[in-house]
């Protein structure tokens, strides 16, 4: 067969065509509820046996009293584990002291914020075994806290009333207490 040559002036007049067909899906009924409800896993042993990692499934250890920081002060720790024995959670409580008594300036007497913590605490739990209406106990700790700092730090101001010095602090509601013992 001789091949045939077309210059580009002769293409002009060819056409062509696509032709597409598109066959339905038979409407008849839905598949088999069999074929949709597939296993979850693979039927091959080797990957549905789960390895046992015994440093990744167990539980982590939650550690008693003795497992506190030496942070914490002894007589706090000694109060708070009859209550609340996990180590977690009486630092916690002691970080919402240490916090209360820097925002009011008191961090320095540490003997005076372990007693007024201690009462705090008591409190809180007093407020727990009366009512169990407390959803929060550690926020509700801290506002026994620091009121009861408040309270503290105006004392002192009132000693030092011979003092010449103007005192200042911003509460963390925005409240500002400010007392010039040089004025009264």
């Amino acid at each position: 067969m001789k091949k045939q040559e077309f210059s580009k002036g002769e293409l002009v007049g060819l056409q062509s065509s696509n032709f597409y067909s598109f066959n339905r899906f038979p409407q008849s009924k839905p598949p088999k509820a069999k074929k949709l409800n597939r296993p979850k896993e693979t039927s091959i042993p080797l990957k549905t046996d789960k390895q046992k990692n015994s440093k990744r499934t167990e539980a982590p250890i939650e550690l008693d009293h003795t497992f506190v920081s030496d942070k914490v002060p002894h007589a706090f720790v000694q109060l708070v584990k009859y209550f609340f024995s996990d180590a977690k959670m009486i630092e916690e409580y002691w970080h919402m002291v240490q916090i209360a008594a820097f925002r009011l300036e008191c961090d320095q007497r540490t003997e005076d914020v372990l007693a007024i913590a201690i009462k705090s605490f008591k409190q809180l739990i007093r407020k727990l075994k009366s009512t169990k209406q407390v959803a929060k106990p550690i926020a509700f700790f801290y506002g026994i806290l620091t009121n009861k700092l408040k309270e503290f730090y105006l004392e002192k101001l009132a000693e030092n009333r011979s003092d010449s010095m103007v005192f200042r602090i911003v509460l963390p509601g925005g409240e500002v207490l400010s007392y010039d013992s040089g004025n009264v």
